[in-house]
């Protein structure tokens, strides 16, 4: 198995999928920091999910393209 721990700071404004990822695994996004608005947008689904600090998401990463808007 491959484990793995990364942070970032800030947003990633181009859609891309993380080609590096285990395609048979979910990637776990936990969400942290002081604002009040910022998206997670899964434009393959067509969703944009409201991001709120201490909040967690699994999704493929593999295969589906996600980026953030602005945190504010």
């Amino acid at each position: 198995a491959w484990h793995m721990l990364a942070f970032r700071e800030g947003h990633a404004p181009v859609p891309h999928i993380d080609s590096n990822d285990d395609g048979n695994q979910y990637s776990i996004l936990f969400v942290l920091g002081n604002f009040t608005t910022a998206y997670l947008v899964l434009p393959q689904l067509g969703i944009q999910i409201p991001l709120c600090p201490g909040q967690l998401l699994f999704i493929n990463t593999r295969h589906l393209a996600h980026h953030t808007t602005y945190f504010r």
